[in-house]
């Protein structure tokens, strides 16, 4: 709530509502967040669940890319897994809004490191490591899920969409610490592309895809 708040008299933060779907873009893609603290704010679930229902299953163009983001993943496979939050999360996203309303990429953070999940029906990256983590990963074995990359390295990911190609690139920030200086920026030769997916309509969402590793700078 205070983020909200704060969004009314500040020049310089945005935060529209607890859940809201990005305006201005392309009619070949949409983007939605969703308020995912579901220990704090319980009363959204139904309220919430049925607001983003409506906006994704219910909008005109069903031809277009959609992104979901918000903070807590569905998955993931180091620290907190299928923690309780986790598991609430789950229940409220995944069949009655991610798979249901066709969602094609899932965004989250929470858990502190680097993740790509291929679940059955939608993608999931998942980027927490700007706060870097010490956690195991713990390779899921679930015959629906995939994992094509971890890591706990410091770093951040680029999302590149246009109307044919999902990509993701995931760049690892070296020589970091978490001690480091607030003020202190990664040299260019610190920042280093560590992996690279992209997915057509056809093959978002199926983990039994390969794709062919693409090169940086190639689709």
């Amino acid at each position: 709530g205070a983020f909200v708040t704060y969004s009314e008299f500040s020049p310089l933060w945005c935060f529209p509502a607890l859940h809201y779907e990005v305006p201005l873009l392309p009619d070949w893609i949409q983007i939605h967040a969703v308020y995912t603290d579901t220990d704090v704010r319980r009363d959204l679930d139904g309220l919430q669940g049925a607001s983003v229902k409506r906006a994704l299953c219910g909008e005109g163009n069903p031809s277009r890319w959609k992104l979901f983001f918000g903070h807590q993943p569905v998955y993931n496979s180091g620290h907190r897994r299928n923690d309780r939050q986790e598991r609430r999360t789950r229940a409220l996203l995944e069949e009655p809004r991610l798979i249901a309303c066709g969602v094609h990429l899932y965004l989250s953070a929470h858990a502190h490191h680097q993740e790509h999940l291929t679940a059955k029906g939608f993608e999931q990256a998942i980027q927490g490591a700007a706060g870097k983590s010490n956690g195991n990963n713990r390779v899921p074995r679930e015959p629906h899920l995939r994992q094509r990359d971890f890591s706990r390295t410091f770093g951040f990911v680029i999302i590149a969409v246009d109307r044919d190609v999902l990509r993701l690139d995931f760049f690892d920030v070296l020589n970091t610490s978490k001690r480091a200086d607030l003020g202190s920026l990664p040299a260019p030769d610190d920042i280093a592309l560590s992996y690279s997916w992209f997915g057509f309509w056809e093959t978002v969402g199926d983990p039994t895809w390969d794709p062919v590793p693409c090169a940086s700078g190639e689709a």
